[in-house]
């Protein structure tokens, strides 16, 4: 790693007169090692991905092509692809290459020691099933336990001036415990990620997955009628990323959010603070090369910000600009506007917030979320699972929850926010536990 920024450099005298190229280079070096019931390892992974991804815009048109194969004569060809396909799109004046902007000086980020031999990474998995098998004679097996770690080099540059590089690491490990009831089973996971796969403590993971597992088993009480509601980091977690997700310039842009034409009036409680901050957690620069920021979309309840890329800044004009948020999902693809790394501000600490509810019913997990919580529309349309807190301890399951409102009156019944954030694996969200008047759930 290293070279790439050269290597995208050296595109940028393929432009012709008239035309402007940002060429978007990645390289990456991932390891994954997956294991089942008993420790058995299921396979081991180990992934390197190079690839260079070329916009080209002309006259108020763009073009996009992208290569793995990174010698001189591919990247010509790559090019003249997006030349092409630039001359087939249909103009738009929002299609316009980003303009290079200043930033203050950062400390490099470090990256994880992924100079680890691959046995410890072995052992590290083998020991964490053991743990979570050993722990509680009401988890059976473990279904999956992964670990994963990764290293990330991108490089940004352009014709415009942009010329933006920077390394990221991470590495993180989980585990599902399995548990038996004569009631039912559950499942539930235990998950840890960081920069040091060293720092990782096999007991810590596998107790985390055992509590969660084990507090959902049990005969299903009704759910008492009334209670405050306590939502799980998990849960939030995927509610704060639809908000993130309507809160993109691309959709309140064409009015395809719950939130269009409400800026700057509220839409949640005076409890919600929410934040997108992509130097935390995205490294220095988005996948245009526009230095990242903490950007504020929701004050007091009140909206107040928009998350953009450099197109969705043009395309909704009044003197918008970039917010650092443009992403790409590999080097194959486009850059469009997505939230970084999401989280709500704190209102309370966890204790203070379990002395405040006192009884509530706990959820711990949504079923069907990926595809019953429409950031389009905002419906929230999905089931629960979840248990009865009582005097600040887990009292039992309850019956199968429904969820059924949508974001913003979420948003409303808002009452606390817990100080125990941390990152939701698979997205781009810290969130802790949140507090909910009880007409969240019907």
């Amino acid at each position: 790693m290293g070279e790439l920024i050269d290597l995208a450099a050296s595109v940028l005298d393929l432009a012709a007169d008239g035309e402007d190229l940002e060429v978007y280079g990645v390289h990456t070096l991932a390891t994954t090692v997956q294991a089942g019931a008993g420790g058995t390892i299921r396979r081991v992974d180990h992934a390197e991905t190079r690839g260079i991804g070329i916009r080209l815009f002309r006259d108020d048109r763009v073009g996009y092509a992208s290569t793995a194969d990174l010698r001189r004569s591919a990247l010509e060809v790559s090019v003249g692809r997006a030349r092409a396909n630039a001359r087939a799109s249909d103009p738009d004046p929002a299609s316009q290459p980003p303009e290079p902007q200043l930033q203050e000086r950062r400390d490099s980020l470090p990256v994880p020691l992924s100079t680890r031999p691959l046995d410890n990474k072995i052992a590290l998995l083998t020991e964490l099933v053991a743990a979570t098998e050993g722990m509680d004679s009401r988890v059976r097996a473990v279904d999956t336990a992964e670990y994963h770690d990764e290293r990330r080099e991108v490089a940004v540059v352009s014709t415009r001036g942009v010329r933006a590089r920077h390394e990221r690491g991470r590495c993180e490990v989980w585990v599902d415990a399995l548990g038996d009831h004569p009631a039912g089973r559950a499942i539930d996971s235990g998950y840890w990620s960081g920069l040091d796969p060293g720092e990782v403590d096999p007991e810590a993971v596998a107790s985390e997955a055992v509590v969660r597992t084990t507090r959902l088993l049990g005969t299903h009480r009704p759910r008492p009628g009334g209670l405050p509601v306590l939502l799980d980091y998990v849960v939030v977690g995927d509610l704060l990323a639809a908000v993130g997700r309507a809160c993109t310039g691309g959709a309140l842009g064409t009015g395809r959010s719950p939130f269009a034409g409400l800026s700057g009036t509220p839409v949640g409680s005076a409890a919600v603070s929410l934040v997108d901050d992509g130097v935390e957690v995205g490294g220095h620069h988005d996948d245009e090369g526009i230095p990242r920021r903490q950007t504020t979309l929701i004050e007091s309840g009140v909206l107040t910000g928009v998350l953009h890329s450099a197109a969705t800044a043009h395309a909704m004009g009044d003197g918008s600009s970039s917010t650092g948020n443009a992403r790409r999902v590999t080097h194959k693809s486009a850059p469009r506007a997505a939230p970084a790394g999401l989280r709500l501000g704190p209102t309370s600490g966890y204790r203070q917030l379990l002395t405040d509810v006192g009884d509530a019913v706990y959820v711990q997990q949504l079923t069907g979320a990926g595809s019953g919580i429409n950031s389009v529309t905002g419906r929230i349309d999905v089931g629960g699972i979840g248990w009865l807190l009582r005097d600040g301890e887990a009292a039992g399951r309850v019956a199968t929850i429904s969820l059924t409102t949508d974001l913003v009156s979420f948003l409303q019944t808002v009452t606390h926010v817990a100080d125990d954030a941390r990152l939701v694996q698979d997205l781009p969200v810290s969130a802790g536990t949140v507090g909910c008047l009880p007409r969240l759930l019907p």
